[in-house]
């Protein structure tokens, strides 16, 4: 389903959907100043169908696509949008939202001594949420941990970059980066 196909066909959600507001092919709700929630119709390679995938998206992790934390999918491969597909979306609407939360996403980023996604949403948190100790620990987590993607280079460089900003100008020069990289982040949802 193309984008301007998506719009017309996935009406009867933007009409339960409240609080969201559409982006290209999906739908996103900012549910505080750092964390939203997406839906978003992935395409099936295999088939004409798509996928609803739900995410909570950190919006301090600098991304320049769709990367969200504590997913969920809605259903299975869908052909169309009609009462079973808007039942299932309202259905996991509350769950979403509430992974959409700072506090969710620490949570459910266990693996973050192995996992640079997990460790990178760990530290915007801990400074957003002024938790040193979690500050601390990732610092130390990152001391030991070898890239090896090019995806992980790029999250560990973030990590220590912002660790520096950290070190040199405190928490506010650290949350000053953050809404900066949130910014950049945000501009895709639009």
């Amino acid at each position: 389903m193309k984008a301007k196909e998506w719009d017309v066909a996935s009406q009867p959600l933007a009409e339960v959907l409240q609080g969201f507001r559409r982006m290209k092919r999906g739908f996103v709700r900012f549910t505080s100043d750092w964390t939203a929630a997406c839906i978003y119709a992935d395409n099936s390679g295999f088939s004409s169908g798509f996928y609803l995938d739900a995410f909570a998206m950190p919006l301090f992790v600098e991304s320049r696509y769709l990367a969200g934390t504590n997913s969920l999918r809605i259903g299975g491969i869908w052909d169309r949008i009609d009462d079973e597909t808007v039942a299932a979306v309202r259905q996991a609407v509350p769950k979403l939202v509430k992974l959409a939360d700072l506090k969710t996403m620490v949570r459910d980023s266990p693996r973050w001594k192995i996992d640079l996604h997990h460790a990178e949403v760990r530290l915007g948190a801990g400074i957003l949420l002024k938790d040193r100790r979690l500050v601390s620990d990732v610092r130390e987590g990152l001391r030991g941990f070898r890239a090896e993607e090019r995806w992980e280079h790029e999250a560990f460089d973030r990590c220590q970059q912002l660790l520096a900003i950290l070190d040199a100008g405190g928490e506010g020069a650290a949350v000053a980066e953050l809404e900066r990289r949130r910014e950049v982040t945000v501009s895709i949802l639009r």
